[in-house]
């Protein structure tokens, strides 16, 4: 079959029937071109990485995951390890599914069996793959043999920031010497060594040779990966070169910094200059529609130089079309991105497995993680009006009251954060994480408790929570291993039953409501401002519609921040004394066990 450039193409989903350590059936969505993946050490995160470095056409997991007999694949018995990844070729409309088993091959060269051979199979109709068409058409033949889909055609750059050590570095802390009447110690031998480099790399003689060493390459760095480590580290290179040899052991590079006050190696660099150097040059020569998969970056960075080199990422993919995946701890790859960007690793303690969920907002990552003070009651709210008034009525009852909150504007609308935050809440136990919605969310039915649903109602299971949580139970993205069949199973079922009953308990206990529809209209009807006493809008019941009224009448082009800034302002007026302002900060005491400042 003639070779199709489907370079430009994103990998869509990858899902797991039995890998690793990974929940079987897991599934992650790429549904943007950045996409981080968050968790605890030893969670999936970098088993994931390596499963995506394993997609493309002649890639392997096995280059990174082999087994030893030491360390023997484990769970085979019953099933073989593999990964499905799904894409869409060029100039098909529809996305196609591609198996890789992990498999045994005899090595063409030496004849010995190599066990950890990953490669192409004809779809797993247990594995809810789809059968091939029977029909090849000219828009398919490309990308198809008779009995599977090609792997997608697609260069891969993994970069390891543990990984990323000089050659200086790997000599010094792992490297072996010979004792002689002239080394008496690693310095020496490295002394003696570099002794011998230094006329290579002064002459720029790529032929320089020494007994049995050599200078493998010598490449100056070009001026636009110049910039971006400059500013990725707060440096001012004037210019850089990196020299491949073996001098020290293994091939290993050497880099040469210049700057205003002289020259210096990476010996005399810290270990962030090297990852960052190395990092950058392997971004910035990344061809268009690369796949960059960076494992925990920040080793070594500080959170500026994190910050930087995300915006380098986001440059390569507006610019080249790469798509990048990272696993990291870190809050600087993780701030600002979109709830789907942000792949959440847990443990499923039943199953001693590890699940996701594809989308999570960073507040919750960082609770997860363990980043913000888990000591503090954390609220979450629909939008930073809500944000606003919930941090003013605290302030109000206590002027410490705030240090022992976290409030967080959590996007994506009512249901949304329903839906996200209820599986989290039932997933994890955290007692101090709460939601607090608009009152016009509040559902209409009386709380129930799960244990009160009999089992003849557990078929309706489904419209008892959108009756009590406005949600669908269909909706949720529930962590159950669905590939085995088609059928569904009566422990699946078993499984989704428990989920959603825990889901509805996780609601009636994190989820709190407003004693008023919106803050628009906590702040309109408590507020002296003119704008507001001034303006006859009695007979209108939509608060939001009157504060553009209001915004629109000062300003024409006001947009959503203009407004924003009369609502402040209106709040800033309240009357403390209104039997709604002092309603509504005697709900927020009730509701959070807050006992008011004492004069």
């Amino acid at each position: 079959m003639r070779a199709i450039d489907s370079l430009s193409e994103p990998i869509l989903q990858i899902r797991f029937p039995y890998f690793k350590r990974i929940t079987p059936g897991t599934c992650i969505r790429f549904e943007t071109p950045l996409t981080v993946l968050v968790g605890p050490n030893g969670s999936g995160k970098t088993s994931v990485l390596q499963a995506l470095y394993g997609c493309p056409n002649k890639q392997s997991v096995g280059d990174f995951w082999f087994s030893t007999s030491i360390d023997p694949f484990l769970g085979e018995a019953n099933d073989i390890h593999r990964f499905i990844y799904k894409y869409k070729p060029n100039g098909l409309r529809e996305g196609v599914e591609v198996l890789k088993n992990r498999t045994k091959r005899k090595n063409s060269r030496t004849g010995v069996d190599n066990p950890d051979y990953w490669e192409p199979a004809k779809p797993k109709i247990s594995d809810n793959m789809s059968h091939m068409p029977i029909t090849i058409t000219s828009k398919t033949s490309p990308h198809r043999t008779t009995t599977r889909w090609n792997a997608v055609n697609k260069e891969v750059v993994y970069i390891d920031f543990r990984a990323e050590i000089s050659a200086f570095d790997k000599c010094f802390h792992f490297g072996d010497y010979n004792k002689t009447s002239k080394i008496d110690s690693i310095q020496d031998f490295i002394r003696a060594r570099s002794s011998a480099l230094k006329p290579g790399i002064d002459k720029n003689d790529q032929s320089h040779t020494w007994h049995s060493r050599k200078i493998k390459e010598i490449k100056d760095i070009t001026e636009v990966q110049l910039g971006w480590i400059n500013q990725i580290l707060n440096k001012e290179y004037s210019c850089a070169t990196i020299v491949t040899h073996n001098f020290f052991g293994s091939m290993s590079n050497t880099i040469i910094f210049k700057e205003a006050t002289g020259q210096y190696s990476e010996a005399m660099a810290g270990s962030g200059e090297v990852a960052a150097t190395n990092c950058v040059i392997k971004v910035t020569e990344a061809k268009n529609g690369s796949i960059i998969l960076l494992d925990e970056p920040e080793v070594s960075l500080h959170p500026g130089a994190q910050s930087e080199l995300r915006n380098l990422l986001l440059e390569k993919i507006r610019t080249s079309g790469c798509q990048v995946v990272i696993s990291t701890h870190s809050p600087s790859f993780v701030e600002g991105l979109p709830n789907n960007a942000i792949k959440l690793f847990y443990k499923n303690k039943a199953a001693g497995t590890y699940s996701i969920l594809n989308e999570s907002t960073p507040e919750q990552v960082f609770l997860r993680i363990g980043i913000k003070n888990t000591n503090k009651t954390t609220i979450f709210v629909e939008d930073k009006l809500a944000k606003l008034v919930v941090e003013e009525v605290l302030k109000e009852i206590d002027s410490q009251a705030l240090l022992n909150f976290d409030i967080y504007q959590s996007p994506g609308g009512a249901k949304n954060i329903i839906k996200h935050h209820c599986l989290d809440y039932y997933l994890h136990e955290n007692q101090n994480s709460f939601v607090l919605l608009d009152g016009d969310e509040q559902p209409k039915t009386s709380p129930i408790q799960s244990s009160s649903i009999s089992e003849a109602e557990e078929e309706n299971l489904d419209n008892i929570l959108k009756n009590h949580t406005n949600v669908c139970g269909s909706l949720f993205q529930l962590p159950i291993n669905t590939s085995q069949g088609t059928k569904e199973s009566s422990q699946v079922k078993e499984q989704k039953i428990k989920m959603k009953k825990g889901i509805l308990d996780a609601f009636y206990t994190h989820f709190k409501f407003m004693n008023i529809d919106t803050p628009e209209e906590l702040i309109w009807k408590t507020s002296d401002h003119p704008l507001i006493a001034n303006e006859d809008y009695s007979n209108i019941e939509n608060y939001k519609s009157n504060f553009e009224r209001v915004a629109k009448k000062i300003n024409e082009d006001a947009d959503s921040n203009f407004i924003y800034k009369i609502q402040e302002g209106a709040l800033a007026k309240r009357d403390i004394n209104s039997t709604i302002w002092l309603d509504f900060k005697e709900d927020i005491k009730q509701q959070f066990q807050i006992t008011e400042q004492q004069d």
